[in-house]
């Protein structure tokens, strides 16, 4: 489940509908505002991660141990090894849904609609819960 949330996150599910409009060599023209579809599918992720207090819980299963009697040295290394990619995972999700980047300047893109400006808000306001959560 933890992997499933954290690649909740990938290219693939931002721009799902995207898929559907491939030109017959499986081309797509240049995505419009993918920055800013970014910045609105990272916002809805982290107010939804806010919302359940699922950080939390993620950080629970990433940091389990496995708890095993006679494991082999072999499987010892390997849950370890799992263990850290996990982790690395997380705070790659957590950076991503947390956008830095946009909580000091406005983007370029803030400036060119209504709707622009209001995810750029949603943005810094969904951060601001995952960070109190």
């Amino acid at each position: 489940v933890a992997g499933a949330i954290l690649g909740m996150n990938a290219m693939n599910i931002v721009f799902a509908d995207v898929e559907a409009a491939l030109d017959e060599n499986g081309q797509v023209a240049e995505i419009v505002d993918a920055e800013l579809r970014f910045a609105r599918h990272r916002a809805k992720l982290a107010m939804s991660i806010a919302e359940v207090d699922l950080i939390g819980p993620l950080l629970s299963v990433v940091e389990r141990k496995a708890c095993q009697r006679n494991r082999s040295r072999v499987a010892a290394a390997v849950s370890e090894r799992n263990r850290v990619n996990h982790r690395v995972q997380l705070a790659g999700f957590l950076a991503r849904i947390l956008q830095p980047h946009l909580q000091v300047d406005d983007p370029t893109w803030a400036a060119e609609s209504p709707a622009a400006a209001a995810v750029l808000e949603a943005s810094r306001t969904t951060a601001a819960s995952v960070r109190e959560g």
